[in-house]
């Protein structure tokens, strides 16, 4: 993974944050599925919204969660995995 590369949405998500509960509804159009996504990856989506390489997400999370960019890079690396193996996002 490069650090300096960003993330998209995929053209058939669509996506809402309830603002009472902080919680994102990810629904899948094209196979017909919906995932919940809070706490830190709630943030990562955000990020990910605001097309931050991977790096800025790295420093902007480690300074929120006060963890070392170590183990940030590593939960980052799971999500950013996880989400595109789900076909939620893609690199660009």
């Amino acid at each position: 993974m490069s650090y300096n590369e960003s993330y998209f949405f995929c053209k058939h998500i669509a996506w809402q944050e309830e603002q009472s509960t902080n919680i994102i509804y990810v629904f899948d159009l094209k196979n017909n599925c919906s995932f919940l996504i809070d706490g830190v990856g709630r943030d990562i989506w955000l990020l990910i919204n605001n097309h931050l390489s991977i790096d800025e997400m790295i420093i902007i999370l480690s300074r929120n969660y006060a963890k070392s960019t170590n183990k940030i890079t590593r939960d980052l690396e799971l999500f950013i995995l996880q989400m595109t193996e789900e076909n939620l996002i893609f690199k660009m």
